[in-house]
């Protein structure tokens, strides 16, 4: 499997074992998420009561020595392509020609380090996500159209999170 090439879709669980199993076998993997980062709904496992444990590691049938989202944004077979959806697939068994859609960044990759100085400076604010990975326990509090990445990311632009009603807020420095 030395030249292969696999395209995952979806960055959660499921997408970031597959991915790792691969890659480790020698496949070149492109790992695609519609999502600003990969990790899925596992995500709201973090820090799980009462031991304060990443969730998403607890979760798996066997303690990882390793954090599979920091491992799959840094595992050199591994491509991690957030904002990005399959558009079209073509082909036959074995030779398939993938179109995949990159969706805007908003936040210069470039220029971004994480840390925070967009979203301490956007003017724009928006109600809470109605993405299902974010549960709202209280009353809707508004935030910054633009939000930090998430913790366990390691390269600060793939998560960033930006509102697209609102992308017009986001101009850094």
């Amino acid at each position: 499997m030395t030249k292969s090439r696999v395209l995952i879709v979806g960055a959660g669980l499921a997408g970031m074992t597959a991915a790792h199993y691969l890659a480790e076998w020698g496949a070149q993997v492109y790992l695609v998420d519609s999502a600003p980062h990969i990790g899925g709904a596992f995500l709201l496992l973090d820090h799980t009561f009462t031991t304060d444990s990443c969730g998403l590691c607890l979760a798996l049938p066997r303690q990882p020595s390793y954090c599979p989202t920091i491992s799959s944004e840094l595992h050199p077979r591994i491509a991690v392509l957030p904002r990005t959806t399959l558009a079209a697939l073509e082909g036959e068994t074995g030779h398939f020609v993938a179109r995949l859609r990159r969706g805007p960044r908003y936040v210069d990759p470039d220029r971004c380090d994480n840390c925070g100085a967009c979203a301490a400076v956007c003017p724009v604010t928006r109600p809470p996500s109605a993405d299902p990975a974010h549960i709202q326990f209280a009353d809707p509090v508004l935030s910054q159209s633009v939000n930090p990445a998430h913790p366990q990311s390691v390269n600060p632009a793939h998560p960033q999170s930006v509102n697209p009603a609102h992308p017009q807020s986001v101009n850094p420095a």
